[in-house]
């Protein structure tokens, strides 16, 4: 197909910040993206400026700079650098771009993405690919042009790109800004919050691991000798599908077994109580239970009932097997009542007016699953007193305190168990019948995951309701937001839809995917992670115990590492935009000057032909000053805008706005 072809595609070279193509930044390919175009295009366009280092985005970035300045000196002179001209080489600094990191695996995504150099900001490096959307349609029409007319007609489409590009600056800037100010303050709170839930001495292990990675960041991959501290140091490898099918078996197999035993105990204990006749004898032997079985014994069954509403509610359709098994389910659930109910009348000798207080309206019979134990957290607030004694509230409330703990950290490992599985669909599975069975199995951890978040709500509402709000501590309302896991991304929040918004690349950060529920794990930010917050539920229960719970605690390492990377990022982000709007009107000053030295110039020519270019040069003058103060108004009045909502916040009134309604395209 590329035979007797002058060119057979485009390279190009542009800035990342603001999209504009650079001078000699675009490029004629002869056989394909090779280093040696590559490369021409990237010196030529930095040729006429002199810089002390740049930092490029590519999509293979990660093999493109290994001998990037070893080829230099094969390129043509006038390309090189000399320091006696006062032309000293830059430093270069290459990173990957955020939507095309994803491509990478994990090691060279976490090492070399723009997410995690220094001094990149929210740059998503994919500016090039936007540029191309807005090109492309140019290719079949120059396609079988002359040479030169091929250039020239690619040339006035750059042209107009970077125009229209630098027009925009001012609303693009400005919005910038806006949106980078309220991300900023969201992400250092989310920050403070994972921080502030770290043991002692903690924080400040991670954050020297950072400073040392990053004290490397300009070497060579092979020369570096600081650990990633954005990649867990725990074996991935040991986590696999058939480990986490067989794990699942096991823990099905050992339920079963629960339930065995459960009925076995059931069943031996009705015979008992057929052979002992006498209700003394029975309150005698149920009084030397202690109250601790009484409370673990109905964790245990509401335990139970989730399990059952859980499989019930399971996105796997239940077998004839699987019915079978909940209605054995029930059955163990009933007999477990009826030995929680004797023994709940010697520790809570009143429940049974509770009891009457909470007939069946219907008539029909409750199920299993809905029956209310009333245990103490059961009971309401006012009416405690009455009816529980003060040792079995705080009896409870420890125990369920360590029931949120559990329910959270076997939260957290199917969250692993979940995206490990999807990651490996995503590379490896194709065809309707291996997609089906990997359906299957995400469908059957993510039941996990559910039950197990249900298993929190139940003793977080448990908790909340003995102690009140106020004093559960780190266990916080459990929402689906919540529940997401180092992979996931909300590339989906207000804020990164409204900068992706900003440089029209929202289409390109929200690509589609098989599933809606897998829609949390995939887009351009969740190669990047530059929007999200860091989940409380990771950090929840505190910073897990190395030793014991190693792979947790790399877990929560990791996500406290790149929260941190984000608030940098955020920072240097503002930063960035403010310097950019001083450099605009600067630039459009010493532009404007410029012009009107031009028109003081005593050129060679008639009266008229002076007189014509003394006015082009006053008018280009006086268009510069235009947009300039329309920049500085814009500019202004958003900057005020900014300062009335926060001495408004602080006071605790609205923000007033001006004129009505805010309208982002108008100027003062």
């Amino acid at each position: 197909m590329s035979t007797g072809l002058r060119a057979t595609g485009v390279g190009g070279c542009i800035c990342a910040r603001h999209e504009l193509v650079r001078p000699l930044g675009i490029g004629d390919l002869m056989k394909g993206e090779r280093y040696s175009n590559m490369d021409y295009i990237f010196w030529a366009s930095i040729l006429y400026v002199t810089l002390l280092w740049i930092m490029l985005s590519y999509d293979v970035g990660c093999q493109w700079r290994v001998h990037l300045l070893d080829r230099k000196p094969l390129l043509p002179d006038v390309l090189q650098h000399d320091e006696s001209e006062g032309r000293p080489a830059p430093s270069v600094r290459v990173g990957l771009p955020v939507w095309h990191g994803g491509a990478h695996v994990e090691k060279c995504a976490t090492e070399h993405s723009l997410r995690y150099k220094t001094g990149a900001a929210m740059t998503d490096g994919e500016g090039i690919e936007r540029v191309w959307s807005r090109l492309n349609p140019k290719a079949m029409a120059t396609k079988e042009m002359h040479q030169d007319g091929r250039h020239e007609n690619i040339e006035e489409a750059i042209d107009a790109h970077n125009f229209d590009k630098c027009m925009g600056l001012g609303v693009l800037l400005d919005k910038r800004l806006e949106v980078s100010l309220e991300e900023l303050e969201v992400q250092i709170r989310s920050h403070g919050e994972a921080t502030s839930s770290l043991e002692e001495g903690v924080q400040d292990e991670w954050t020297a691991s950072l400073h040392k990675w990053h004290a490397e960041e300009d070497m060579p991959s092979l020369d570096r000798k600081a650990a990633n501290p954005y990649v867990s140091t725990w074996e991935r490898e040991s986590l696999s599908k058939k480990t986490i099918e067989a794990d699942l078996e096991e823990e099905e197999k050992a339920e079963q077994e629960k339930e065995a035993a459960a009925e076995a105990e059931a069943d031996a204990d009705a015979d008992a109580d057929a052979s002992v006749t006498t209700k003394k004898k029975k309150t005698r032997r149920n009084a030397r239970k202690s109250a601790t079985v009484l409370l673990t014994m109905g964790a245990d069954i509401r335990s139970r009932q989730l399990r059952i509403t859980s499989m019930l509610k399971a996105r796997v359709k239940l077998s004839g097997t699987e019915t079978d098994r909940v209605q054995a389910r029930r059955r163990t659930v009933l007999r477990s009542v009826q030995k929680f109910r004797e023994l709940q009348a010697i520790h809570m000798p009143n429940v049974s007016e509770l009891l009457a207080k909470d007939p069946n309206p219907t008539g029909e019979p409750i199920l299993a699953e809905n029956i209310k134990l009333w245990m103490p957290s059961d009971v309401p607030a006012q009416d405690r007193d009455t009816f529980v004694k003060p040792y079995l509230v705080r009896m409870e409330t420890l125990l369920q305190r360590e029931q949120c703990s559990n329910a959270l950290l076997k939260m957290r490992l199917k969250l692993h168990a979940k995206n490990h599985i999807i990651r490996f669909r995503d590379k490896n599975v194709s065809g309707q019948k291996r997609s089906s069975r990997a359906r299957t199995l995400i469908d059957r951890v993510s039941d996990q995951v559910d039950f197990f978040a249900a298993q929190y709500r139940c003793a977080q509402g448990a908790l909340a309701s003995l102690v009140g709000s106020g004093g559960v501590g780190e266990f916080r309302v459990l929402t689906q937001e919540d529940i997401s896991s180092k992979f996931v991304e909300d590339h989906n929040a207000k804020a990164a839809r409204r900068l992706a918004r900003i440089s029209g690349r929202e289409s390109r950060l929200r690509p589609a995917v098989a599933d809606a529920e897998d829609a949390d794990n995939y887009g351009a930010e969740a190669r990047g992670g530059s929007k999200r917050k860091l989940s409380w539920i990771w950090t929840a229960a505190g910073t897990p115990d190395a030793s014991t719970q190693e792979y947790l605690y790399e877990s929560v390492r990791v996500e406290w590492c790149k929260s941190w990377a984000r608030c940098q990022r955020w920072g240097e982000e503002v930063k960035l935009l403010k310097v950019e709007m001083e450099r605009v009107i600067t630039t459009l000053l010493w532009l404007a000057s410029q012009w009107r030295l031009r028109s003081e110039e005593d050129l060679p020519g008639s009266e008229e032909l002076k007189a014509g270019r003394r006015a082009y040069a006053l008018r280009q003058a006086h268009w510069l000053d235009a947009v300039r103060e329309q920049f500085e108004a814009r500019w202004k009045l958003a900057a005020a805008r900014r300062a009335a909502g926060a001495s408004a916040t602080q006071s605790g009134d609205p923000p007033a706005t001006a004129g009505g309604k805010r309208r982002h395209d108008q100027v003062a």
